[in-house]
This record gives C-alpha cells, structure tokens and sequence, in this order.
C-alpha cells in the first residue's frame, strides 16, 4: 500500500522569526543590548531636541531673551554629539551581528552539504548553491539588521515622538493617531504579496546564477560549436524573466508610497489647520507649534522606515525559510552511534545481491549484483555506458545505500562502520578529476594540512607528474586554477593519480585512470600503477585493453546485471557482449 505524501509543513513568518531569535540572535544578546542603549539615547536626545525647539522660538526668536540665546544652543550641540556618537554605536553593533549571523548560517550550511547526502549537491546546480550563500544570505542579514532589530529601533523612536506630540498638545495627537492603523495596515497587505513575490525571485536568481556558471564553465564548447547565438537567445530569457520578477517586486513595495505619502500629507494638513487656528486664538504658542509639528515630522521618519522594514523582512524570510529548510534536511546516510572504525585485514570485499535505483521512480541501476573480490586482487569492470560501473563506486564509498542486499569490507557491513574510517581506506582516481583552485603541492596531498613535502613529490615522480611541475612558474607552489584550468587535461590527469598514490590506501578505485593521457604516458604511469597496486585491492572501470588484460578478474556489467565474468581469453571464448566490446574496439 502507498502511503499519501504529507504536504510538508509551511511555516510562517512569527514561526521564522522566533527561530531566528532563538537560534542565531540570542547568542548575540551583549551587543544587542549595547545597541538597545545606545538606541535609547538617539531617542532620548532626539525628544530633547525636539523639547528644546519650543523655548527657542518663544525665549529666543518671539521674546528676544539674550540669556537663553548663550545656552540654548551650546545644549543643542552637545546633544547633537551624543546622538550622532549613539548613532554609530547602534549601527556598528548591529552591524556585527547581522555579519556574524550571516557566517554561522554559511558555515552551518556549508558544513550540512559538505557532509551530507552527494545527492543533495548533485540535484541543485552550483549556481543555485552559491546564491543561497550570496544573495539569500544577504537578505537574511537585512532580515536581522534592518527588519526585525530595525523595527525596535523605529519602534521605540515612534513611541518617544508620539510621547512628544501627547506632551506638546494631547487633544490635536489623538486625532493625528488615528491615521496610524491605516498606515499599518497597508504595511502588513502589502508585505504579505511580498513573500510569494520573494519566493519566485530568489528561484529565478538561482536560475541565473547557475545559467552563469554553466556558460563560463563551457566556454570552449560553446565557441567551437558556433552556439554563441544560441545561449544569448537563452541568457535573454532568463534575464528578461529576472527582470519581471526583480519589477514585479518593486512595483508592489512602490504601492505603498502613493497611499503612506497621502495619508501623511492629510496628517501634516491637519496639524497646520488646527495648530494653526491655535496660535491666532493665542491657546499656544508658536514654540509649541513648532515643536509638536518638529515632532510629527521626525515620527513620519521611522513609521515610513516599518512600511520598508516590513517589505525587507518578508522578502529575507523567503530566503530564511529556503536557508533553514537545507539546514534541517535529514540526511540518509548516516552513521550508526555505536559504529565502529573499519579494520583492514585483506582488503576483501564483497556485493551481497546488491540492488539499487537512484529514485524509487526510476528502473534500477543494480540489479542483484553478487560477486566478491578477495584481498590484494585486481577486478576490472566493463561494458557500455550506463551499465552501472560508477554506481558500483558510489555504493562502496557510500555516497548512497543500496534498496537490497549489503556491501562488506572483510566481513564488515559498510553500514555499520564510520564513513570517515571507509573513505580514509579507499583512494579514488577518476575522470573527473577534482583540481582545486590551490597550489600543485596542495592538490596533490590534498585533505593534509601539514603535508610532507617529500612524500608530495615521491607521488609526483610515480604519477610521471614532476617534470611538468617544475617547469611551471612556481613549481609545486603554482597555482592550478579553477578546476584546473591552468593545466592541461593530461596534466590534471596526473595529479589526480599522484594524489592517490600519496594517499596510500589499501583499497583502490580507478575509474578511466589514464583516459586523459597519451600513449607515452600511459605507457609510463602503467609501470607507476603495477607497483602502486601491489598488495592493494583495485577495482577498475576501464575501456582500454592494456587496462584490463592482466586483471584477475574482469566482470561485464549490462543493464546493472552481471552478463559475464572470467579472465580476457575466457571471455574471448564465451563470444558474448566482451568479445563484441572488443571487436568494435571498445576495449
């Protein structure tokens, strides 16, 4: 019986913000509380300023008071410093921990992917990826900085300029305030089209981002098969649906400017009526005037400042919701708590009616795949593309887990020992080679930060790599470029095989090893790879006869299914699909 897929569970914006709090703001409570202070006093000085107005006009500019004119100002002065050094203090401080917060979630998410499931890096493009580390992250800082610590701020300089205009003249404040729910309300509609807006924009960011990656990874081919025309009709697309979403976005936000202004003039229109009519009865002064319509000014500031706030905030809770769903994502492959480290006898290794699909919806790639590979031998496998070799790969290293059966190293369920202790025991060398955008000596012991240079180029020297090296610039401190772009294919190739052998792992995978080379080296580093394997277990995926011959075992895959098995000659003999392979030279 198939059981009904739960829609999972959306969760909303208080949810998203108390996560937040707890999770990311709490632990920066000191420097909130400094910038709380310091938001304080720019209130407190700004109510004083705002107070200060009114004796100004009266004593000063109305009565000519020479006295006030000496000591009026000088205060004004100090309390403008104040605010401005408090001012600074607030925005430094909460600077920090909108930054801060940013590299926690990066090195949380960074560290989720990196350690979890490959199939969770392997769905989303890298252009995707890297937008959520960019662009959503920065929105989850403004999230923090500018919304919701923002909204404090606004908030309480709203609540001290409210207590202004009640202090100055109470009866002309309450019809003045209730004006202030439609502004809110308006906030609140117009944030809430925000979020869905949010959503479809970050997606089509990602989009672009990855459309990026891909044309400037695959440059050459896009030359060489004259498709310039092409990816630019596609890059149009892209572009112009990012402009319609990046549009759509400000023409909602842009909504709330005709209706806060005009409800903000009708405010500012009353004030003056009535205030107005006040001063010719001679039931205020002008001081006061100016002081209540000095206030009403600055409350104008942080309450259109919320109406920005709440647009920010939805639209960075969209990327804190995209964000913390990747941070919470269980893996699938996991590692048992009482798992042990995996010990290495002989190197035996076993597939136990192994069946495997990449999704529950798709035809298996393995299916009861049954043989073993006893200690020190070498196994090559073979047979058409898509036949399930590299899977065979992925399954032993357990980058995923089979639906049926059960692999073993000597005895040892790989489901029950530590992942690092298993992929410590194995090297890998495959066609796509892996160069890092580090040094030559880096790449090749890489994962060793105190590497032993020797032992660097010992593995350099068995990968026919040295002399290459060291007729670069910089030798074994030349940088490789990314992926390796400074290098050739070949030479990529070779650091790939030296970074094995500098490993020195008792079990070997070789996925087209030497694909990459030509015939002299290949010829050379086959030399290298006889010694290399000595009292090691090698399993190979290879094309290339001179790989395969002396195997001890060669293994035909087809369809995920083991057709055949034997030695060259007796496959030669059984005149099935090797013997084909090899007559149409693909082997």
């Amino acid at each position: 019986m198939i059981e009904k897929l739960k829609t999972p569970h959306k969760p909303n914006s208080w949810q998203l913000i108390k996560r937040l709090t707890r999770d990311y703001i709490k632990p920066h409570r000191g420097k909130l509380i400094i910038a709380f202070l310091a938001i304080l006093v720019v209130a407190v000085t700004t109510f004083m300023q705002v107070r200060l107005l009114e004796p100004i006009f009266d004593f000063i500019l109305v009565d000519g008071n020479e006295t006030f004119l000496y000591f009026l100002p000088p205060l004004f002065l100090f309390l403008s410093i104040m605010r401005g050094l408090a001012m600074y203090v607030q925005t430094q401080q909460l600077a920090k921990v909108g930054h801060k917060i940013v590299e926690h979630m990066q090195n949380q998410l960074y560290r989720k992917l990196i350690t979890g499931d490959v199939i969770h890096i392997l769905a989303d493009q890298s252009g995707k990826l890297m937008t959520r580390f960019s662009f959503e992250m920065q929105l989850i800082r403004n999230v923090v900085t500018k919304s919701m610590l923002g909204a404090v701020r606004d908030t309480v300089l709203l609540l001290v300029y409210c207590a202004n205009l009640f202090y100055t003249n109470w009866q002309l404040a309450c019809v003045i305030l209730v004006i202030f729910p439609i502004v809110i309300f308006v906030i609140v509609y117009i944030g809430r089209k925000l979020r869905g807006i949010a959503h479809r924009l970050q997606d089509q960011t990602g989009i672009a981002g990855a459309f990026l990656g891909e044309s400037f990874r695959g440059i050459v081919q896009i030359k060489a098969y004259g498709s310039e025309n092409f990816m630019q009709k596609r890059a149009e697309k892209i572009f112009n649906i990012l402009f319609r979403a990046n549009f759509k976005q400000e023409e909602v936000r842009a909504r709330m400017l005709p209706i806060i202004e005009s409800l903000f003039g009708l405010t500012m229109a009353t004030t003056i009526f009535v205030s107005g009519f006040q001063v010719l009865r001679g039931e205020t002064t002008v001081g006061a005037f100016m002081s209540f319509f000095t206030a009403l000014l600055l409350a104008y500031q942080p309450l259109r400042s919320l109406s920005a706030v709440n647009a920010g905030l939805q639209e960075g809770l969209a990327a804190t919701e995209r964000i913390l769903k990747m941070i919470d994502q269980k893996p699938k492959i996991t590692v048992k708590k009482n798992a042990e480290d995996l010990v290495i006898k002989s190197g035996m290794i076993e597939f136990n009616h192994v069946s495997f699909a990449y999704k529950a919806s798709e035809q298996r790639a393995l299916h009861d795949i049954n043989f073993k590979v006893e200690g020190q031998q070498k196994i090559a496998l073979v047979g058409p593309s898509g036949a399930g070799k590299s899977t065979l790969f992925n399954l032993l290293m357990r980058f995923y887990d089979p639906q049926e059966g059960h692999i073993a190293i000597d005895g040892q369920n790989i489901k029950d020992i530590t992942t690092q202790s298993l992929r410590q025991k194995i090297a890998v060398v495959s066609q796509e080679q892996g160069v890092f955008n580090d040094s030559i000596a880096a790449n090749i012991a890489f994962g060793d930060d105190d590497y032993d240079f020797e032992k660097v180029r010992y593995a350099a020297n068995m990968a026919d790599a040295d002399g290459f090296i060291n007729r670069l610039s910089d030798k074994y401190e030349s940088i490789a470029g990314e992926n390796g772009a400074l290098l050739s294919g070949g030479q990529r190739q070779r650091l790939a095989i030296a970074r094995a052998i500098y490993k020195n792992a008792p079990i070997m995978l070789l996925d087209e090893a030497t694909s990459a080379l030509d015939q002299r080296s290949e010829d050379y580093i086959q030399q290298a790879m006889e010694k290399l394997t000595q009292n090691r277990t090698v399993l190979i995926i290879a094309h290339r006869l001179s790989t395969v011959r002396d195997a001890d075992m060669i293994y035909v895959l087809e369809h995920g299914k083991i057709s055949e098995f034997g030695k060259h000659h007796d496959l030669l003999a059984q005149n099935g699909l090797y013997t084909l392979l090899y007559k149409k030279g693909e082997i």
